[in-house]
């Protein structure tokens, strides 16, 4: 995966290359793999709603159904992500992420646009579309971690890595308002689905011109921004370190690890999948009102992760909070709001 030897011990350069360099642009590109990844998952919570009520859209002629395992259909997705995520990340380690996340990118790119054309059958076409997107977007996570590890420098961990990570705020957001608007609109809740796809394809287009596995392996990186990059990260030539296995599952910060990322992703899961079905059936709102009430929670969380990113790294680069400890008190931070809010909620 890396074909240029580099001295990693060269102390000459110590620039960081442009300003906006090839790390940046490769964070835009992984910020938007996340937004219509994202978007094309959670479109169908807010779809569901329009797709079994034929009161939503003033077009008589969009399709309405009355399914009664909603729920599986939603869950459906879960059911194959889980499945391939450690392959992929093994994978994209061994071989590069690129073109593992273009391929898998535009299998869901189908899967999304057949989910109209699957639903005139019955519910039992649109979960087996779910669960292609979830075996497609399995590969989503891994790839882009494989990323974060081979393009974004320590010093701007927190910064770049909030920014990446704001597409899954931004997608659903998106996802949730185009949906609503759509669905109750002549077009009709298909639509939202043909949109997304289409709009998940132009990435593809993107990602497969500019997405580069390595700074090694990037033909127009600047030399000054490579070299910066390397040594922040240490990076080794020519060779591949063996995963530690064994020192991961003995590991007490892994599992403390795990388990925080199981509740917040527990919690994430719960609230965006079930909530417009809630809002709509218990609540009696209209579309257009779930699809803003929807966004609220995760608006805010994509300010406050854009401001604590930033925040982050100076108070490391200051050496006011060690990495770990910066760390630690976000993350703590951030399960007690979490907790106070659902327990209100």
């Amino acid at each position: 995966m890396i074909n240029e030897k580099v001295d990693l011990n060269d102390d000459e350069v110590e620039k960081k290359g442009p300003k906006f360099g090839c790390r940046h642009v490769q964070s835009i590109l992984l910020c938007f793999a996340y937004v219509f990844g994202m978007g094309t998952r959670t479109n169908l919570s807010v779809a569901i709603v329009a797709m079994t009520d034929n009161s939503t859209s003033p077009n008589p002629k969009v399709p309405t159904y009355h399914w009664t395992n909603t729920s599986v259909m939603l869950s459906a997705f879960f059911w194959s992500y889980i499945s391939l995520q450690v392959l992929a990340g093994y994978l994209g380690k061994r071989y590069g992420p690129k073109y593992f996340l273009l391929v898998t990118s535009i299998i869901n790119c189908l899967a999304v646009g057949l989910t109209p054309v699957a639903a005139r059958m019955n519910s039992t076409g649109v979960i087996l579309c779910r669960v292609i997107q979830g075996l497609a977007q399995g590969f989503l996570d891994p790839s882009i971690h494989v990323m974060l590890g081979t393009w974004i420098p320590n010093e701007e961990k927190s910064t770049l890595c909030n920014f990446i990570f704001s597409g899954i705020s931004i997608g659903t957001i998106f996802a949730s308002i185009l949906t609503g608007y759509l669905s109750a609109s002549w077009l009709g809740w298909p639509y939202s689905f043909y949109i997304l796809a289409i709009l998940n394809f132009v990435w593809c287009i993107f990602w497969g011109i500019f997405g580069q596995n390595s700074p090694a392996s990037h033909p127009r990186i600047t030399k000054e921004e490579k070299k910066y990059i390397q040594k922040s990260l240490k990076q080794e030539v020519d060779e591949q370190l063996p995963t530690p296995w064994k020192k991961i599952f003995t590991s007490v910060p892994f599992y403390a690890t795990m388990a925080g990322y199981i509740g917040n992703i527990l919690g994430y899961a719960l609230l965006f999948t079930e909530a417009p079905t809630y809002l709509a059936k218990v609540m009696n709102f209209n579309l257009k009102e779930i699809a803003i009430l929807n966004t609220i929670p995760i608006l805010v969380c994509l300010v406050v992760g854009l401001l604590i990113g930033p925040l982050s790294d100076w108070l490391i680069a200051k050496g006011y909070l060690s990495r770990l400890n910066a760390r630690r008190t976000f993350h703590d931070v951030m399960v007690v709001l979490s907790s106070l809010y659902g327990s209100d909620f």
